[in-house]
């Protein structure tokens, strides 16, 4: 089980860009030798590492909002459950406001890492000159940079620092393409500090990490500048940084669901992840809101789960029915010997069982779970309770932990191999430097991995193969955008009241931000770097 290590530093928010050091058990140790070792290097950099794991709930919202958004997941109301004011619903159905709870939480916290990474970086500038402050420094600045991916990523232009106890209290915002090309230009100048890949425990930022966060930046740098195609440049950039990461020690797990289970902190093919513990106070829940509550006797659960998303129907049908051993899509059964795709077994579909192998069944009938969902507001008057209660397949890619709770033991991968090689077959498609055998191999490395047959590379097939590969890791939002089918329809048909557009391809500053700092309306300012 992955240790999720208490704070040593107790970091407050005090205002959007800035925080305050309240608790430091180092106060005898001179400044110019400080950090020492590892373990106060990890006192420090703990705060600024555990906003990652608050990101994979509704704490901190980033990983719901890029998948729920998107056409892979839906949290149906079922009868009065999970109507919960409307917050996940207006995600599926693209009509959030500036009020809504998943934008303005996932700006906090993004936010809160920016600032935890800011002052990680001031204590270590007081003894910069030794080895391992040189190393640790540059490791936040990657995270840091990583979090601003996320902001511009999410909210377009945002205040820009790279200070804390000088932060302006009511910032500015910044340009977008401002700041990814500060970013950039951070990034390479850490690279050379950072420890190498596989040096590290994966939850930790080394060469590779930095590589990864170049390559997303370049391939969706057209969109972060505001240009209508990218450029070649930009692609060899992509191309070049994920030679480098496929160059290294990494390699593909046999089991193609290994990636995601309770003891996955070893994975031979994640580069980079957050860490998710059941003693930690926040961490990864999804496996309890997707669960059906009878799914307590399949998996002797601490608790009974909350029967909450599910895969839509669509996003199933495109990319897996044809290949997950089903030859029936109404085949109640779970028993299936002809499953082409291993990824497919990542679904719970059918009668579902108790642990030692009896058919489950309630006041509603035999629990089986189908595929559609014929809405995403279902009532029992109108659909019937076995229709609202046992509606669409459960997504189960992380394993599920027998005599698990709610906070899971499987971390996080926020950066995978896989999609080193999708990355590097869409930036040649898209006119990098890079023959289309070159493509080809890339994707069909990853397909071959799953069954599937060789096929000529297009980018449809590299986005339909990014969704099997890649769902519910927190990319799918902005694979759809780059390649122009997010913002032209909504995630249900019969949403009627649904607003596509290009206005949703950025969420909108968060309405208590502004509140609280008018200058965010302002329009965005040329970057001024305040070191």
């Amino acid at each position: 089980m992955n240790k999720f290590y208490k704070y040593i530093l107790t970091l407050g928010l005090v205002s959007v860009f800035s925080c305050s050091l309240e608790t430091d058990i180092y106060e005898n140790l001179t400044e110019d030798k400080f950090p020492e070792n590892e373990m106060q290097l990890e006192s420090v950099t703990l705060g600024a590492y555990a906003k990652l794991t608050n990101l994979l709930d509704d704490w901190g919202w980033w990983l719901y909002m890029q998948e729920v958004s998107s056409d892979v997941l839906v949290f149906p109301q079922r009868g009065t459950d999970w109507e919960d004011g409307g917050k996940w619903r207006v995600l599926n159905r693209h009509t959030w406001l500036s009020t809504t709870m998943g934008v303005q939480n996932m700006w906090l916290h993004i936010v809160e890492g920016i600032g935890k990474s800011n002052q990680a970086i001031e204590i270590f500038k007081r003894n910069e000159e030794s080895d391992v402050a040189k190393m640790a420094i540059a490791q936040m600045q990657v995270l840091r940079s990583y979090y601003y991916y996320l902001m511009i990523d999410n909210y377009g232009d945002v205040p820009y620092t790279e200070v804390f106890a000088t932060a302006e209290k009511m910032p500015y915002r910044t340009k977008r393409e401002d700041i990814y090309n500060r970013l950039i230009e951070i990034i390479n100048e850490s690279i050379p500090y950072l420890p190498d890949a596989g040096t590290v425990d994966n939850n930790k930022i080394s060469k590779a990490t930095a590589w990864m966060l170049l390559g997303k930046l370049y391939l969706n740098g057209h969109i972060y500048k505001g240009e209508s195609s990218p450029s070649a440049a930009d692609m060899d950039s992509v191309i070049i940084n994920m030679n480098k990461v496929i160059s290294q020690s990494y390699s593909f797990e046999t089991d193609r669901l290994a990636p995601f289970k309770v003891e996955n902190s070893s994975s031979k093919e994640i580069i980079f992840s957050a860490i998710s513990d059941e003693s930690g106070s926040d961490g990864l829940r999804h496996n309890f809101r997707t669960l059906h509550t009878l799914h307590q006797q399949t998996y002797d659960l601490q608790s009974t789960p909350w029967n909450g998303c599910a895969i839509k129907p669509d996003f199933y049908e495109k990319l897996f029915a044809a290949n997950d051993g089903f030859d029936d899509p109404d085949d109640n059964t779970s028993i299936n010997d002809e499953v082409v795709d291993p990824r497919s077994k990542a679904f719970l579909r059918g009668q579902q069982y108790s642990q030692d192998g009896q058919p489950l069944i309630d006041d509603n009938g035999n629990f089986i779970l189908t595929q559609e969902i014929k809405a995403d507001v279902m009532n029992d008057a109108t659909d019937g309770a076995a229709v609202t209660r046992f509606s669409g397949y459960r997504v189960a890619k992380f394993e599920i932990e027998i005599g698990g709770g709610p906070i899971m033991n499987n971390d996080f991968p926020i950066f995978r191999l896989p999609d080193a090689y999708l990355m590097r077959a869409e930036a040649t498609l898209r006119g990098g430097s890079g023959a289309a055998a070159t493509a080809d191999n890339d994707l069909n490395t990853i397909r071959n991995l799953a069954n599937l047959p060789d096929v000529t590379a297009t980018l449809q097939l590299v986005l339909d193969e990014r969704g099997r590969e890649l769902y519910m890791e927190g990319h799918r939002r902005q694979d759809l955008i780059r390649f122009g089918q997010f913002a032209d329809r909504n995630w249900w048909l019969g949403a009627t009241e649904s607003d596509p557009g290009e206005k949703r391809l950025v969420f909108p500053l968060p309405q208590n931000q502004l509140n609280a700092n008018p200058n965010l309306a302002e329009e965005p300012i040329d970057l001024v770097i305040n070191k």
